[in-house]
């Protein structure tokens, strides 16, 4: 009995024993990722490059530091694995952004045989229970010949961390999202890029507000702020600085910094080509911001030039005593608060004036309003329309302009309300403005869009085309970066193209040499500073085909005002058999232009009578299908003038004041007519030497445009000018 006790006593201690040992040697539960994230980057893509980032890997663990030593892929949802040449996947560490480029992991793959195909890339990186988690980064090679318009994307099957496999279902693996191939989209300016600060090579933690223009030669010029520490507005320190690309955008030279005020900023910058001379004209702001800004201290404008297409450029010039603050002469505006001008493009008219639209304070604190700056002598000096629109709910901020072919004036403007974007037409070249409308395509996000010309029936192209770019949304988020075209002189914008989905503000578009696109905009993944991205696309993947250049295309066109007082015009252009003839109209404003004659060859022109003071030219290109396209407009000065006249207040409410010196006693006529040339008034009067003063009164007519013409017994135009009526 005491022998079998024993036996069972020892059997269950051995039985003991080995449980314990199998349970301290048992296989454990294999270790997984506590969490894997994947998100679409939906970046566009240009044909040739490298490393772009499809989507994003963000793995979290818990515990000790494990090893990653695997991911498995697919190229699902992208259009064709043909425009792919190379995947790669980067480790940024626990950095959500993308540059500066981190460690590749594992080694380069090559397209699966399709796109649905998995794939795996293996390698080694060890990762830690960051409280954000580590990010990896799938990437393509894209091949020189990948097609526009194609879509790329990629699915991130599972991962192994610590030699455990995390599979992701299906939703996870792929959120919504993909990336549109165009012809090119490259980074100009990422985070933490050196530009010259002070004469010495300095980081800068931030870029912003993108402006963009295509020179003569058809170099591209990008303006940007380069904020240093901070990405806020003025008086922040901040540079402006210039980059150029000399082939389309595929390659960028080295930054130029042409505003730096030391401790002071300089930023929202603004572009003009003035196309009678070739040079870039750059307006920005500087030093006191707008809350700041007073009469007695104003927020700068500046402008500069350049005359080698973007190459260098002249010193800046403070113009604000031309345009407003206490040292200025205008009775008007030395009282307001703040002017300041929209960053992006400005324009410049059929005439040559050059035009910028402008924000502007007033009073203290009250509502921001709009109107315009004008120069008539290539940008030195400026003067400035203070009748002022977007007066009301919302106000007005950032906007901008086009010419339509019929001479009005079109502005786009951000209102501060959500909803549609919002315009206003000029008919008098931006002295007074009409009702506010909406463009019930555009939706708006409070945000600066750029809004400009393509190509128009009088310069030699067969459409009419206005593009305009804005982050469209009504919420009021800055997202979803969308090119908007209009064929019909911007009445209704059927076609429109997203370019990024994602965190995206300012963005400023050009026409360039080869007939595409350039766009040059801001970007953010979520959480980082913006890059700053050039794209380039063609009006096809926008939506419109068969464009081409009408049968006449003007190479040049000059005038002079000979000894015996008339007007030599010459002109070259390149014609084909579509051609019939040209005919010559001139103008005494910008608007009425009226057929002086018809040419059929030489491409010269005689104007024996040329009005007194400036006159305004242009060739009109007369095709046999009785299709036209315009010349730029000349203008020529005729000096020969034997009354001066000078008239005021203008803009004018009641009593005109016109004032008349001539060099001899005459007998003139006094004629006033609106812009459509209707006559409203006309008057004989006997002049003498001395001034002679005449008052008109004018308290009775319409608000608009009206045009004074001074002529001598023969019916000869001796002065032409213009005034307001409020």
């Amino acid at each position: 009995m005491n022998y079998r006790f024993i036996l069972t006593g020892l059997s269950f201690v051995m039985f003991f024993l080995i449980t314990e040992y199998s349970f301290a040697n048992a296989p454990e539960k294999p270790f997984t990722a506590s969490s894997v994230t994947i998100a679409q980057t939906q970046l566009p893509a240009g044909k040739g490059d490298v490393n772009q980032r499809i989507i994003s890997i963000n793995v979290k663990i818990t515990g000790s530091a494990q090893n990653l030593t695997s991911i498995t892929l697919t190229m699902g949802g992208t259009t064709n694995k043909a425009d792919v040449t190379n995947i790669k996947v980067y480790y940024s560490g626990t950095s959500s952004r993308f540059f500066p480029l981190g460690t590749q992991f594992g080694s380069t793959a090559t397209p699966p045989a399709t796109t649905t195909t998995n794939f795996t890339i293996t390698g080694t990186q060890s990762i830690t229970n960051a409280a954000g988690g580590h990010y990896f980064w799938v990437t393509y090679d894209l091949a020189a010949g990948a097609t526009e318009g194609n879509v790329l994307d990629a699915v991130c099957k599972s991962v192994i961390v610590g030699g455990g496999t995390t599979t992701l279902s299906a939703g996870a693996s792929n959120p919504t999202g993909s990336s549109i191939i165009l012809l090119a989209n490259k980074v100009v300016f990422k985070p933490n890029d050196i530009v010259t600060d002070g004469g010495v090579p300095t980081v800068s933690q931030n870029f912003r507000i993108p402006a963009i223009i295509t020179a003569a030669n058809g170099d591209i010029v990008t303006a940007t702020d380069a904020r240093f520490g901070s990405s806020g507005d003025l008086p922040l320190k901040a540079d402006i600085i210039i980059k150029r690309s000399t082939d389309n955008g595929q390659t960028w030279l080295a930054p130029q910094t042409i505003a730096d005020y030391g401790v002071e900023g300089a930023g929202d910058a603004s572009l003009i080509l003035d196309k009678t001379n070739g040079n870039i004209i750059c307006l920005f702001a500087s030093h006191n911001g707008l809350a700041l800004s007073t009469p007695a201290d104003p927020i700068r404008l500046n402008v500069t030039k350049s005359t080698d297409n973007g190459a260098t450029w002249s010193a800046p010039v403070n113009i604000t005593n031309q345009i407003y603050g206490s040292g200025c002469s205008n009775p008007t505006t030395k009282s307001w608060y703040f002017v300041w001008i929209s960053a992006g493009r400005q324009t410049q008219l059929s005439s040559g004036r050059l035009v910028a639209v402008v924000g502007v304070r007033k009073v203290s604190g009250g509502a921001i309003s709009n109107t315009i700056i004008y120069s008539d002598d290539h940008g030195t000096t400026w003067n400035i329309e203070t009748n002022t629109t977007n007066t009301g709910t919302g106000g007005g901020d950032e906007s901008h302009l086009v010419q339509l072919n019929n001479g009005n004036l079109v502005m786009s403007s951000r209102i501060n309300v959500n909803g549609l974007r919002k315009y206003r037409v000029s008919t008098d070249l931006g002295a007074t403005w009409g009702a506010q409308s909406s463009w019930s395509e555009i939706d708006d996000s409070r945000c600066n869009g750029d809004f400009v010309r393509y190509s128009s029936t009088t310069s030699g192209d067969n459409m009419n085309i206005l593009l305009h770019t804005i982050p469209a949304n009504t919420s009021g988020t800055r997202q979803n970066l969308t090119v908007f075209a209009s064929q019909d002189e911007g009445t209704t914008w059927p076609i429109k193209k997203n370019i990024f989905p994602g965190l995206a503000q300012y963005s400023s578009i050009t026409r360039l040499s080869d007939g595409t696109i350039g766009l040059y905009y801001e970007m953010a993944d979520p959480g980082t500073p913006f890059e700053m991205y050039f794209a380039r696309f063609s009006l096809n993947w926008l939506g419109i085909s068969g464009f081409m250049t009408l049968p006449v295309h003007f190479i040049a066109f000059n005038g002079r005002l000979l000894s015996s007082g008339e007007v030599k015009l010459d002109w070259d252009a390149a014609a084909d058999n579509e051609h019939s003839h040209f005919e010559v109209e001139r103008s005494a404003g910008q608007l009425n232009f009226t057929m002086l004659g018809r040419v059929e060859s030489p491409y010269s022109f005689l104007d024996k009578h040329p009005l007194t003071g400036i006159n305004y030219y242009r060739i009109k290109a007369v095709n046999k299908d009785g299709s036209h396209q315009y010349s730029k407009v000349i203008k020529i000065m005729n000096n020969a003038v034997r009354i001066a006249v000078s008239m005021y207040p203008n803009p004018v409410s009641d009593k005109l004041s016109v004032e008349l010196t001539a060099e001899k006693p005459d007998n003139v006529t006094l004629q006033v007519s609106d812009i459509h040339g209707r006559i409203i008034l006309e008057k004989d009067y006997a002049i003498n030497i001395n001034n002679t003063a005449l008052s008109l009164d004018v308290m009775a007519w319409k608000p608009q445009l009206y045009i004074l013409k001074v002529l001598d017994g023969s019916n000869k135009v001796l002065s032409v000018q213009k005034f307001i009526k409020r």
